[in-house]
């Protein structure tokens, strides 16, 4: 008997039960498109900025003398970095870039221009002895230079003889950030290719040549910071926030205003949900006073209209995991953990909507039959 009373009722409420299904299912997916958005832009600025070794990393290309002359660096002025550094930062790497100022004829014909990184910064084992990195495009797995042998006379430089040398040619992809610190004629060794390639050219004496100096810090705000001290003492200077000045107040207002508009979805989803229930309640006082007057208890009259509403919650939380599924594999939710993440979080909107709706069923069915009468009166 009260099997058929509820699919009765469920039938004649069915149009209500679907559209509060399909009204989920499409909020559910809109919630997940629009917070897999946001976690990726937030993703995207951390991965760029915050958490990236290159970005906390400050350029220094040269210093300014008095007179307004703008010299090359040295090794003098490693040493003046600490002493303007130690004073106030624990942590820091400083890291010159060396570069044979004049150009290595290739085999080819070519002209080109060697470069290095003291410690091997910025090549992450990229480059590994013996190996040459190119930006630029091409087909050989091999390089062979004519490396000049370089005699000092009357503080000039020259050459009668060159020695070949045969190097295994690695190509830099152009979304790598080392890209950024290589030009088309130039080639990057690693440190111990780079001193070989200095002992062959300069066997008479020992040639260092600083072309950049680059200092590493452990924070946003700690690249600033360096920036303006060098800066100050006429160091030129440049990194990855001078044109970001605002950078972290960006980021923490895209983190605020998707958290609150995912807030504001959630909570017109709930409300949304359990205020289409309650309207159908109130136009279903009628058939609950008939209940009652049947003598149905609080617990079964609510298990005959909350339990077409959990076996459509059920039925929308798996269609929605497959709409979710689908949108990761299509990488719009850009990773599986946020995926877990949207369905916990939609599962727990159907818990909290669920438990709405069972309170203000189990509200009705506490009231007496003319309590319920005089409601259905005013609802006609």
């Amino acid at each position: 008997m009260e099997y058929k009373i509820s699919k009765m009722i469920a039938n004649k409420k069915k149009y209500i039960f679907h559209i509060i299904m399909a009204i989920f299912i499409l909020i559910s997916v809109t919630i997940s498109i629009v917070a897999s958005f946001a976690l990726y832009q937030y993703d995207t600025a951390k991965q760029n900025f915050v958490d990236n070794q290159f970005a906390k990393t400050i350029e220094i290309s040269s210093y300014n003398e008095a007179g307004n002359q703008v010299r090359k660096l040295n090794d003098n002025d490693i040493d003046k970095l600490e002493e303007l550094l130690d004073s106030s930062y624990e942590s820091y790497e400083i890291t010159a870039e060396h570069l044979i100022p004049f150009g290595v004829q290739t085999a080819s014909g070519d002209v080109v221009f060697v470069k290095s990184f003291s410690g091997d910064f910025f090549l992450n084992d990229l480059v590994t002895d013996n190996h040459l990195m190119t930006k630029k495009k091409d087909n050989n797995s091999t390089l062979t230079l004519s490396l000049p042998v370089i005699k000092t006379e009357n503080g000039g430089y020259s050459s009668d003889q060159s020695i070949n040398r045969e190097y295994d040619l690695d190509p830099i992809e152009e979304s790598s950030l080392l890209s950024n610190y290589i030009k088309e004629d130039e080639l990057i060794a690693s440190e111990a290719t780079f001193k070989e390639i200095l002992d062959t050219m300069f066997p008479e004496e020992e040639y260092v040549d600083i072309e950049k100096l680059y200092i590493t810090v452990n924070s946003v705000e700690d690249v600033r910071n360096v920036a303006a001290r060098l800066s100050s003492n006429d160091y030129n200077v440049s990194h990855a926030f001078e044109y970001y000045d605002d950078l972290e107040t960006s980021i923490s207002r895209l983190i605020t205003l998707s958290v609150l508009v995912l807030a504001i979805l959630l909570i017109f989803t709930i409300c949304f949900l359990t205020g289409l229930f309650e309207l159908m309640l109130k136009n279903s006082v009628g058939d609950i006073a008939i209940l009652k007057h049947l003598g149905y208890s609080k617990r079964r009259i609510g298990k005959i209209y909350l339990y077409p509403m959990v076996v459509r919650s059920i039925i929308a939380f798996v269609i929605i995991g497959i709409i979710n599924t689908i949108l990761y594999l299509f990488d719009i939710i850009n990773t599986f953990q946020s995926l877990i993440i949207f369905q916990l979080v939609i599962s727990l909107v159907c818990v909290i909507a669920l438990g709405i709706m069972f309170m203000r069923i189990r509200n009705y069915a506490s009231k007496n039959i003319l309590s319920l009468v005089k409601i259905y009166k005013v609802e006609e």
